[in-house]
C-alpha cells in the first residue's frame, strides 16, 4: 500500500520522547508558575492579615484609653458630688451632714476638686494624659 508523501507521518520513537520531554517542560513550567501565584497571594494575604491585626491592637488600645478617661471622669463626677455634699452643709451650718463626704478614696482630693468645674475636670485629666504620653 502506498501512502500519499503529503499525508505521511513519520512516527518515529524519537519523535515520541521529545513530544514527552516537551510535554513534561510544560507541564513543570506550568507548575512552577502557579506555585510561584501561590506563594504571592500567601504573601500577600499574610501582609493584609498582619496590618488588621495591627488595627485591632490600636483600636484595642484606643479603647483602653477611653476607658481610663472615663474612669477618671467618673472619680471627677464622684468627687464633685461628695465635694458639693461637704461643701455645702458647711456653708449652710457649721457641721456637714451624717455620712456625706466620708468616701475615704475621695476625701483628699475633695477641695482641689470642689473648686473646678466638671468640664475643667475632665480638661485637666486630658491635659495631664497629654503630657504623660508625650513624654
Amino acid at each position: 500500500m502506498d501512502v500519499d508523501p503529503d499525508y505521511a507521518f513519520d512516527i518515529s520513537q524519537e519523535s515520541v520522547a521529545e513530544a514527552k520531554r516537551t510535554r513534561q517542560l510544560q507541564d513543570d513550567a506550568r507548575e512552577a508558575t502557579a506555585e510561584k501565584i501561590r506563594n504571592i497571594l500567601r504573601k500577600h494575604f499574610a501582609e493584609a492579615i498582619l496590618a488588621k491585626e495591627n488595627e485591632v491592637d490600636l483600636i484595642t488600645e484606643r479603647l483602653t484609653e477611653a476607658r481610663q478617661l472615663l474612669d477618671r471622669l467618673r472619680a471627677c463626677v464622684v468627687a464633685s458630688y461628695y465635694a458639693s455634699s461637704f461643701v455645702k452643709p458647711l456653708e449652710k451650718k457649721k457641721e456637714p451632714e451624717p455620712g456625706a463626704a466620708q468616701h475615704p478614696a475621695i476625701q483628699v482630693r475633695i477641695l482641689a476638686f470642689a473648686a473646678l468645674s466638671l468640664r475643667d475636670k475632665f480638661l485637666l485629666i486630658w491635659f495631664i494624659k497629654v503630657i504623660h504620653t508625650s513624654q
